[in-house]
This record gives structure tokens, C-alpha cells and sequence, in this order.
């Protein structure tokens, strides 16, 4: 799976270079073997991390930076490449039809060249760059209603603030870190749970420390704090991330359970990550489900969005991983994998509410194009049966 990973970005990066070179430098040779050999080098940017690892931590972490924002840009290229294809398509079968060329209205002719298409692509990325960018800052506070028997009615409303997929490395900045903060302190919740997926590889340098030490700051009145060990908290280092976790004041649920005023009951599991699946397709790890004690309130914490048969009829199940694709058109790739709705509450078999976030931070390129991150507030409140 990794190799044919490789293989497709490095056939992507071919494709822009084949469009860029005849939009832009077709006689120009010199130039356009300057571009192969730049886009290149990107391409090969995080190999040559990998080896040079006498490099200093920071300038490690900017060429990681630099090759994760050129993969993003590749793509988009890639996409807007992709469309004008298909608009090329469909101008030539029009032009077989009785209308000719003459269909097309002058101020669009432009885009039939190779130049004009060029300069629609290059357009595009410079719009989806910089909304990109904001849109991965502008974390918002999503509240989800989620009604259940099994709320002691004398709770009134139980607030759960629940993060996911924060991404602390070479992606991660203050700015989105404060937001974050922000919000939790308006959702004033009563427990905090974070989905997985909060250290990135190379996120255990003094950097992501303070970062994790700032996150110890969030507040809720229960002053119970969850989380549970995504796939990239693997890749980071189990150790390293549990150093993380527990600098963020985070307690880690690993197979285990916690009962929280009695009545919620919270267990959460490892990533199959943990049992040594890197990648789609390989062995699953299984998880343990414990008996849910009688008459609590249920809440499975789990980072990838999986459901197993023998898992029990819980009240509730949170959970991350996909970041709704990030960067548009991914939203729909990831729903191959994860066809259920992201970001949505939904009802399962046997009465079992499901929600798969979105995720609050970003992962790889510093940009979220159509999939905008959340802080996700669950208001859990009683409902007769």
C-alpha cells in the first residue's frame, strides 16, 4: 500500500509538470527541466529528511513542513489539471455537433488553450492555498444534542467537550492551539475527551511540550480529562505520546474503563495501529468491550471510526481519524473507506448513536479546504423512555 502511495504522488507530480511545461515553458527547454528537477526534489524532500538526520530538529521540521505543503499543492493542481481535462472533453465532442465551436462564448475560448488553462489552474490553487489556510484556523464550537433514558433526569444537561486529531508537530501552531482553548472555555463542559491522534511524528520536541503543558490548562467541572492513542500517536512513539498525554493532563484509556458520578460509564480502546496494522487492508487489532453495567450511560472513545459485532449496545460512540477527507476532493475518497456521514449524529442498530468528527487540527499540509474543523460539544440530556 505504501509503494503504491509513492507511486501515485510521484505519477501526480509528473502530470503538473507535463500541464505546467505546455501551458508555460513548451519552448523552453532549459526551464522545463529546472521545474522536473525542483518538483523533484520536493517529491524526495522527506527521504532526504529521513537520511540527513544530522540536521538540526527545527530544520528537520521545516523541509517536513515545505514537502507537506507542496504534496497539497501538488494535489490541487492535480484536481484543477483534472477538471480542465474534462472540460476538454467536452468541448470536443461539442465541436462534433451541427453548433461547431461556435457554441462557446468568446470570454471562455481562453480556457481551451493550454496557457489559459494554466493560468486557471495556477487561479485555483492561489484561491484554494489561501482558503485553505483559514479555514484550518477557524476551528468552530459545534453543540450535538444527544438524548438518552439513561441521563439521570436530576443531571438536567451533562456537557462533553470532545478534540480530536490535533496534529501537535510540525503542523500544529499557537494560533489554532489558542483558539482551541478558546472554545473549550465557552463550552464550559463538565468532562473533556480528546479522540485520538494528538501527537504527530516528531511532536515530542520542546515545541509540542509547552503546546501539551498549555492544553493541561483546559478546565471542566467534573475535572475528569479522557483520551485514548490514535494511529499517529503510534507512529510517534507509544512512550513519546504518552509523555504528551500526560504533559496535556490526559488520562489514557487503553482497553480500560472509567465511571464517572456514578451513572457514565466511558471505555475506550487502542487503534489497531497499536497491534501493528499500519495502513487499510491489513489484520485489524480487536478490541476489548467489557460488560456495560446496568442502567449507565455509555460512551465508547475510539479513534478510528470501526464497529465490530461483538461490540456492546453503548449509548454513545466518539470518534476521529478521517478529517472528512481535510482537502476537498478527499472527502469523497475517504467516504469509499467510511461511507457513514462525518460530522453528523447518527442512529445505529440497537438504539447505538454514532458520531465520527471531523477532528479540530490538522495533519500533513496546514490547510482544510471544505472540511472545517470543530470543537464538538455533546449535550447529553434525559429522555423518557
Amino acid at each position: 500500500m505504501f509503494h503504491l502511495f509513492v507511486a501515485l504522488v510521484l505519477a501526480l507530480n509528473l502530470y503538473d509538470w507535463w500541464r505546467l511545461r505546455c501551458a508555460f515553458l513548451k519552448h523552453n527547454q532549459p526551464l522545463a527541466v529546472g521545474l522536473l528537477l525542483v518538483i523533484l526534489m520536493l517529491v524526495l524532500t522527506p527521504a532526504f529528511v529521513r537520511l540527513a538526520k544530522s540536521l538540526p530538529p527545527g530544520l528537520q521540521e521545516w523541509f517536513a513542513q515545505l514537502s507537506w505543503i507542496w504534496l497539497a499543492f501538488a494535489f490541487m493542481l492535480g484536481f484543477a489539471f483534472l477538471v480542465m481535462d474534462l472540460w476538454n472533453i467536452g468541448v470536443y465532442a461539442v465541436a462534433f455537433l451541427p453548433l461547431g465551436e461556435h457554441w462557446l462564448p468568446q470570454c471562455l475560448r481562453f480556457l481551451i488553450s493550454p496557457f489559459g488553462q494554466g493560468c486557471a489552474a495556477i487561479a485555483y490553487l492561489g484561491f484554494a492555498a489561501t482558503w485553505g489556510i483559514l479555514e484550518a484556523q477557524s476551528v468552530r464550537l459545534k453543540e450535538v444534542v444527544v438524548e438518552s433514558p439513561l441521563v439521570p433526569p436530576t443531571v438536567g444537561e451533562y456537557r462533553v467537550a470532545l478534540m480530536t486529531d490535533m496534529h501537535l508537530g510540525p503542523s500544529a501552531n499557537w494560533s489554532r492551539l489558542r483558539r482551541v482553548m478558546q472554545l473549550f472555555d465557552d463550552a464550559k463542559p463538565d468532562l473533556i475527551l480528546d479522540g485520538g491522534d494528538l501527537v504527530e511524528v516528531g511532536g515530542h520536541g520542546s515545541r509540542e511540550q509547552k503546546m501539551a503543558q498549555k492544553l493541561a490548562e483546559l478546565h471542566c467541572t467534573s475535572g475528569k480529562k479522557f483520551a485514548v492513542l490514535g494511529n499517529h500517536d503510534v507512529y510517534a512513539g507509544v512512550e513519546n505520546s504518552r509523555t504528551i498525554h500526560e504533559l496535556a493532563g490526559l488520562q489514557l484509556l487503553e482497553e480500560n474503563t472509567a465511571v464517572i458520578d456514578g451513572w457514565l460509564y466511558l471505555h475506550g480502546v487502542r487503534d489497531p495501529a497499536f497491534g501493528g496494522r499500519k495502513m487499510p487492508g491489513d489484520e485489524h487489532h480487536r478490541p476489548t468491550f467489557p460488560p456495560i453495567p446496568a442502567n449507565h450511560f455509555s460512551i465508547l472513545l475510539e479513534h478510528r471510526p470501526d464497529l465490530f459485532p461483538e461490540m456492546p449496545a453503548y449509548s454513545l460512540i466518539l470518534s476521529g481519524h478521517t478529517h472528512n477527507g481535510q482537502i476537498f476532493p478527499f472527502n469523497y475518497l475517504v467516504k469509499l473507506q467510511y461511507p457513514r456521514p462525518i460530522g453528523k449524529l447518527l442512529t445505529l442498530e440497537r438504539g447505538i448513536q454514532f458520531y465520527n468528527s471531523p477532528g479540530t487540527g490538522v495533519w500533513g499540509p496546514p490547510f482544510r479546504l471544505l472540511a472545517p474543523p470543530e470543537v464538538t460539544l455533546f449535550l447529553l440530556r434525559h429522555k423518557e423512555p
